[in-house]
């Protein structure tokens, strides 16, 4: 019995008309993406976008709106390969993020990873008033040094006059 479905579906396959070249990049090139499709709405991750700064490079993947968002320029079709995209932004409460996106196509399917990172600085210590603290500690430790270069200078004159009088 196996036998006879194995002949049914090999006569089956082989009475089709052969695909041809064009015919088969047809089928095989779904569009996973249109041009215009928002990948990542930026301004609605971090809270409120006052600045941004992206470097597409050479890529004509992707657009930045004014609003923060993230927008293919082009299709997508399965097996595209789509470059990773790095966006750093300046939110309203003054804080800064680097947000990634990574766009993969395989089997079928459109695959977005947006990832968003805060950028620690010195924030904490100036919300608390001791950046001030820091700055004067890293002044005086300066101070202090330049002040014992002077002095070991002074020093060695002295000691080149004592020794070029003997």
């Amino acid at each position: 019995m196996t036998y006879l479905r194995f002949f049914a579906l090999c006569c089956l396959i082989f009475s089709q008309a052969p695909l041809t070249a064009q015919d088969s990049t047809k089928a095989s090139a779904s569009v996973l993406a249109q041009a215009g499709d928002t990948l990542a709405d930026l301004n609605a991750l971090n809270r409120g976008i006052l600045e941004f700064q992206v470097d597409l490079g050479d890529s004509t993947w992707y657009q930045m709106s004014n609003q923060g968002h993230v927008i293919l320029a082009q299709d997508v079709v399965e097996g595209d390969r789509l470059p990773h995209l790095e966006i750093k932004t300046k939110t309203a409460d003054n804080e800064f993020y680097e947000n990634r996106i990574r766009v993969l196509t395989q089997q079928g399917t459109l695959t977005i990873h947006v990832s968003s990172d805060k950028i620690e600085m010195a924030t904490g210590l100036r919300a608390n008033g001791k950046i001030g603290v820091v700055i004067a500690v890293v002044f005086v430790l300066f101070l202090t040094l330049i002040g014992l270069l002077l002095y070991q200078q002074q020093s060695l004159r002295k000691w080149e006059k004592t020794q070029t009088k003997t």
